[in-house]
Parts: structure tokens; sequence; C-alpha cells
């Protein structure tokens, strides 16, 4: 999962900004799968989903 975290800001960021906004999102996803497969996703949902749509509106986007 760490890996995919990695490939997906690999291909999608294009300058250090990308990478600055993305980077927490990858992680908060890493963290939602990881209690996920802990069956413990909801404690940390609403974390994780909030990060990811705070970080998703500042991303890269189709520029």
């Amino acid at each position: 999962m760490v890996f995919a975290a990695v490939v997906l800001l690999y291909t999608d960021a294009r300058t250090c900004w990308h990478l600055a906004v993305l980077a927490p999102e990858a992680a908060a996803a890493v963290v939602a799968f990881e209690r996920w497969a802990a069956n413990d996703l909801a404690r940390v949902a609403l974390p994780c989903l909030h990060v990811g749509q705070r970080c998703g509106h500042w991303g890269p986007g189709d520029q």
C-alpha cells in the first residue's frame, strides 16, 4: 500500500507544490486502509475523509 502511495505521488506531482498537497492525502489513504484492515475504520474515517477532501480541493487537477 505504501508503494502504491509513492507511485501515486511520483506520477501525479508535477511540482513541489503538488507533492506537498498530495502527500497528506496519500498518507490519509494509507492510514484509512491500515485501520480498515484492522477493523477499526470507524474511529479514523472522518479525519481521513476530511484530509482527502481538503487535499483533493487543492490538488493538481486537470491542468
